[in-house]
């Protein structure tokens, strides 16, 4: 989903970020690895899951994996803009979103602590339907594979030496492979598969709440 507003904002903050001061606590240098996971709130419906693993390869490059799996809904970004503009989405969603990925971070700062900049690569499977009375086709599912670029900013708060909580937003571009399928319904009871082979343009976002350790 493309949000040309998302992308004037990370131009405009990231340099400012990037020329913040130091705070007082910075993570110890040993503490070289971390593990982190999306905010628990998330778990209790069991609506999305997700754990990053992060290896320090310098003092501000880091490493960092990433799975996550969550349920297919309007996201952050898209319910905004339906509130700003005083419309309702009709529609209903059903299915799920399985991400692997894997980025170089870079910390300007010190590792854990203040701004950060991540680029990486996104592999997507999307096992989804949405369903509108009021679209054509009023219910589609679609199953395809997504392989694309990911460009991410934000910034990661330091508590003591080792806990933090991160987030960060930005962008992913690619390729998205795979078929839709118009299901049967009332007024078309035929079902009607297409393939897909199209780009993929995706506003992106995360938040994490980890510890850093030794290796």
């Amino acid at each position: 989903m493309h949000r040309p507003g998302l992308v004037v904002a990370i131009a405009l903050v990231v340099p400012a970020l990037a020329h913040a001061e130091p705070s007082v606590t910075e993570s110890a240098p040993e503490h070289r690895a971390a593990i982190a996971v999306n905010p628990p709130f998330r778990w209790l419906d069991g609506n999305a899951f997700a754990v990053s693993a992060y290896g320090a390869v310098t003092d501000h490059l880091v490493v960092r994996g990433n799975v996550s799996r969550y349920d297919y809904d309007l996201n952050a970004v898209a319910a905004l803009i339906e509130i700003a503009g005083q419309a309702e989405d009709e529609g209903s969603y059903r299915g799920h979103v399985t991400d692997l990925g894997a980025g170089v971070m870079w910390f300007p700062r010190a590792l854990w602590s203040g701004p950060t900049l991540e680029g990486g690569l996104l592999v997507r499977a999307r096992d989804l339907g949405y369903q509108d009375a009021f679209a054509s086709p009023p219910d589609l599912e679609t199953h395809t594979t997504v392989v694309a670029g990911r460009a991410l900013a934000g910034w990661s708060w330091l508590l003591g030496d080792r806990a933090f909580v991160s987030f960060a937003v930005g962008l992913s571009v690619g390729r998205e492979w795979g078929k839709e399928i118009a299901m049967p319904d009332e007024l078309d009871p035929r079902m009607v598969e297409a393939n897909v082979d199209r780009r993929y343009l995706s506003a992106e976002g995360f938040g994490r709440i980890g510890v850093a350790f030794g290796l």
